[in-house]
């Protein structure tokens, strides 16, 4: 054998290939056993949210030349996806915030946090935005009651739900905003009312006394303003009797001088602007009861049964009038049934 090595000094060369394949081997091995811990971090940091320290970790393996599987490459493409959304949402919150969205910009920074816990200085961040939200919910009730001493309560509930929006519903914000909604609503009310009185007087200043009593009575004035309107009725009902006295003389004054037709228009303005009060009411019935029967006796029918039925609207259980305005009626149907049996058509009624 030693002959042999004598033969072939450089034999020794065939072992040392074998164990150079071996040591090249094992350096590959312990190279992919020092990256292998750097991969596995990857995947923990990830599971703990540490997206920043993912995608950094990453960035120095590959500028090492090293790389990871495939599913450690798709996980760090995962958290560099959440990262940089949360980042487009910090850099929306910081654009809102100059815009003075404040809510808005707060939800954002927020939702970066959820998605990036580890976003520190945004949670600072955060504490510095309630407090400018605290600071403006502030100013907005000062403005608030500024208004509202101004008497501008509509802006001042404005005021007051804006800041019951920014803190997130308050009690005692929304007691306030309550109090603001009623008496806005009372005011409301009190504006009505003053219109339904403004209205009733162009009614009186027309002499339309009945419209004038109607809107005082089915309006919210009188609920609301009780004595205003009851001084007001008193003086619709005074200024109605001023003009049914005034309309009575002038009616006995065309019947004394024989115009029997002034003096229905004159009593038709007497009785036509509301019930009047004893004793002008019963004289004023007494007069158109004689007025019609004048009419009566000259044959104008239809001129006699407005004057009693205009009576009758005011004095309701008159039972002469009653039977006066009775007859009248059959009288003239009696006669429009001859003038059809005759053939002659509808006439004009006498």
């Amino acid at each position: 054998m030693r002959q042999d090595r004598k033969r072939n000094p450089d034999g020794r060369l065939i072992w040392l290939i074998p164990a150079a394949l071996i040591l090249s081997g094992c350096a590959s091995f312990m190279d992919s056993f020092y990256r292998k811990p750097e991969c596995r971090r990857i995947m923990s940091m990830h599971s703990f949210g540490e997206h920043k320290a993912v995608v950094e970790t990453y960035r120095d393996l590959e500028t090492a030349g090293d790389s990871c599987s495939e599913e450690v490459q798709k996980t760090v493409a995962l958290s560099r996806s959440k990262l940089n959304t949360a980042d487009d949402l910090v850099r929306r919150a910081f654009r809102q915030i100059d815009r003075g969205e404040l809510l808005e910009a707060k939800a954002n920074l927020n939702q970066a946090l959820r998605i990036y816990p580890r976003y520190y200085w945004v949670s600072k961040l955060l504490r510095d935005l309630d407090r400018s939200i605290q600071l403006r919910a502030e100013r907005l009730q000062r403005e608030a009651q500024y208004l509202e001493v101004q008497g501008d309560l509509s802006e001042a509930l404005t005021r007051i739900k804006q800041a019951n929006e920014l803190l997130g519903g308050n009690e005692e914000l929304k007691g306030e905003a309550r109090r603001l909604e009623l008496a806005l609503q009372a005011r409301s009310v009190r504006e009505g009312a003053r219109q339904e009185l403004a209205r009733a007087r162009q009614y009186l200043d027309q002499g339309r006394f009945l419209d004038a009593e109607k809107v005082l009575q089915e309006g919210k004035a009188r609920s609301v303003m009780p004595g205003m309107v009851s001084r007001f009725t008193n003086e619709i009902r005074a200024k109605r009797q001023l003009r049914g006295r005034e309309a009575y003389r002038d009616a006995r004054a065309s019947e004394v001088a024989g115009d029997l037709d002034q003096a229905y228009y004159h009593i038709g303005v007497a009785l036509g602007h509301g019930p009047l009060e004893d004793p002008l009411r019963s004289d004023v019935v007494e007069f158109a009861r004689l007025l019609g029967m004048k009419y009566y006796s000259q044959g104008k029918l239809t001129q006699a049964l407005s004057v009693w039925s205009l009576a009758l609207k005011n004095d309701a259980g008159n039972e002469k009038l009653t039977e006066y305005v009775d007859e009248v009626r059959a009288r003239l149907e009696n006669l429009k049934k001859i003038q059809e049996q005759e053939g002659n058509g509808p006439t004009k009624q006498p």
